[in-house]
């Protein structure tokens, strides 16, 4: 008999398939409250999970709470195979320990017998679909069986990005009353030489004023949720690199958006944020023209620091706006790869680039 073949992949990948094992083996998937705290009353019934949709390896996997086997498709076959869902329960904690425990790339040996048994020769599917996995669940409120695709995030590893940076993701600012050197301002290198050369253009007696979106198409998207909301972005990427406050909730008790045509308070600023950030998380992307609806991409399942994992969806969607607020920050990204945070001439008027990523905090 061979053996199974070696699989060595990191924690995030790891991730996913512990998370289609999970769903697999108990049929439920259980909603969140903003702590990411399992809600014990919410949960969807999982009949059918679908993994790589609208690829040659889509895979669909039938569940029946009353049946002790799975049934298991394979695009390209007719027939069914069927797995054992005992089997897979009995595995899914040594699987767990194993991401929990290593770092970088790694194998799991009980991990790689499983995907033999699945007929799988990859850990990770790869979908045309944003979505890292779809369900069919028992919609019990509404007795529909709805197609859902979510998005995985694991607590297992590193903190993961909310939005990724890009040049596509570049704000560039109009400087202003700038007596300096640009040389001097462009010298300064160090692990914070954005925000020393922020300073030194401030002491200088310059002045970053929002300019516009570097990427038409991330503008056009952004300016979907609200049009004033490019200008106060450019005014959360300045307090940031300006060193005064990193998390969502601190930035947004900073802010004071100039140009807007009425009085905003704090929690105008705070519901802002939680609209971009729920439309970030669930589908929109900045290189990608978004036609502003949610149901391409219905939610996030996350996987947690004890092995649970719990998900946020349409029916929590306020709770899921609260946890990406309080779990989120952002972050620095290379300077030298997106091209920003240099002083520079254009038509004789000087600009600055800043560059937005997110990222989770945990």
């Amino acid at each position: 008999m061979s053996q199974p073949k070696i699989h060595k992949v990191n924690k995030g990948e790891w991730s996913e398939f512990y998370t289609l094992l999970k769903l697999l083996a108990e049929q439920r998937l259980y909603a969140a409250d903003e702590n990411l705290e399992k809600m014990q009353e919410i949960f969807y019934p999982v009949l059918k999970v679908i993994e790589a949709k609208g690829t040659d390896k889509e895979t669909h996997y039938e569940l029946n709470e009353k049946d002790d086997d799975i049934k298991v498709f394979l695009a390209s076959k007719d027939s069914f195979f069927t797995v054992s869902k005992e089997s897979l329960k009995s595995k899914i904690k040594e699987v767990f320990l194993a991401i929990k425990n290593s770092n970088a790339t790694f194998a799991i040996p009980v991990a790689s017998k499983i995907l033999d048994e699945l007929k799988r020769d990859h850990v990770k599917t790869i979908s045309s679909r944003k979505s890292d996995i779809v369900l069919v669940i028992h919609d019990m409120k509404t007795g529909t069986d709805p197609e859902v695709g979510f998005s995985i995030k694991s607590r297992l590893g590193g903190a993961s990005t909310i939005l990724n940076s890009s040049g596509a993701t570049n704000f560039t600012y109009k400087v202003e009353g700038f007596t300096g050197n640009i040389d001097e301002i462009n010298s300064i290198v160090s692990s914070s030489k954005v925000r020393e050369r922020i300073k030194l253009i401030e002491e200088k007696g310059g002045e970053l004023k929002y300019h516009r979106m570097d990427s038409p198409i991330f503008e056009s998207n952004v300016r979907k949720i609200d049009s004033n909301l490019p200008e106060i972005l450019a005014e959360v990427l300045k307090i940031y690199f300006a060193g005064e406050a990193s998390t969502m909730p601190e930035i947004c008790e900073l802010i004071k958006a100039p140009g807007l045509s009425f009085t905003a308070d704090n929690s105008f600023f705070e519901y802002k944020s939680k609209e971009f950030l729920l439309n970030i998380a669930l589908g929109m992307m900045p290189n990608t023209l978004w036609d502003g609806h949610l149901e391409a991409h219905g939610g996030y399942i996350i996987v947690r620091e004890d092995g649970e994992i719990v998900c946020y969806h349409i029916y929590n969607l306020d709770r899921f706006r609260g946890y990406l607020f309080d779990n989120t920050k952002l972050d620095t990204p290379s300077t030298t790869k997106h091209g920003f945070g240099k002083l520079y001439k254009d038509n004789g008027e000087l600009f600055f680039k800043l560059n937005l990523q997110i990222r989770f905090i945990k």
